[in-house]
């Protein structure tokens, strides 16, 4: 009960889109132990003077072009002391997610999963932990805490060096491996080594799915 009474009142919510900012606030509100104080389209919104003291917990819309993330996540914890982030995604992928690890997000949520998830992250987040949506974390690969990212987190795309990543373009691009060699100006050998450690590490194994993943990323037109 007592814990319940802490987070009630204290979360805040930041989405640009009007149906699901006004939407997402009815359904938070009516769990016991939590409630939405502000739902604003933008972090504008919130520093006008208007917002509470304290929130607990920001829900944010990263996926947006109106969302500067690292800006908003700078702002929220400068005006709300000890806030927690939770990243609201539209769609997934490693660049979002690596956006997120970036700015030691506390969680990150799928917008297309159940709200019940929703529900488990705002708590868990609360209570001290992170929560990353389960296609999330199969994106996260642990490099042994070399301190670039939370834990020692990367995603897979960026284990990639500079020359995987010519290489990932170029296949997704529809070239085959050798003339993606010649392009790269490198023997298909060592394109193929090359090949071999791209997929190793995006965790992908057929040509086909290596393209959508690349035009998923945005590294190539679809």
């Amino acid at each position: 009960r007592q814990r319940q009474m802490c987070i009630r009142d204290r979360l805040l919510l930041l989405e640009h889109q009007a149906l699901a900012r006004e939407g997402l606030r009815l359904l938070v509100d009516r769990e016991k132990d939590m409630q939405v104080r502000v739902a604003a389209a933008d972090v504008a919104q919130v520093t006008d003077g208007t917002a509470p003291e304290y929130v607990d917990i920001a829900l944010v819309n990263m996926d947006s072009a109106h969302c500067d993330f690292p800006a908003v996540v700078k702002t929220l914890r400068a005006l709300f002391r000890g806030v927690r982030i939770v990243a609201l995604c539209d769609r997934w992928c490693d660049e979002l997610i690596a956006r997120a690890l970036a700015e030691d997000t506390e969680g990150v949520v799928l917008k297309d999963e159940s709200f019940a998830n929703l529900c488990a992250a705002i708590r868990q987040v609360h209570g001290g932990r992170r929560w990353y949506s389960r296609r999330a974390e199969q994106r996260l690969v642990s490099t042994g805490g070399d301190g670039d990212q939370p834990d020692g987190l990367k995603t897979r795309l960026n284990l990639l060096t500079q020359r995987e990543l010519q290489l990932l373009r170029l296949l997704a691009s529809g070239l085959s491996l050798k003339a993606a060699c010649a392009a790269m100006k490198v023997t298909y050998k060592t394109g193929d080594k090359h090949k071999v450690n791209l997929m190793r590490k995006l965790a992908i194994h057929d040509r086909v799915e290596l393209a959508r993943y690349a035009i998923r990323e945005g590294l190539v037109e679809p």
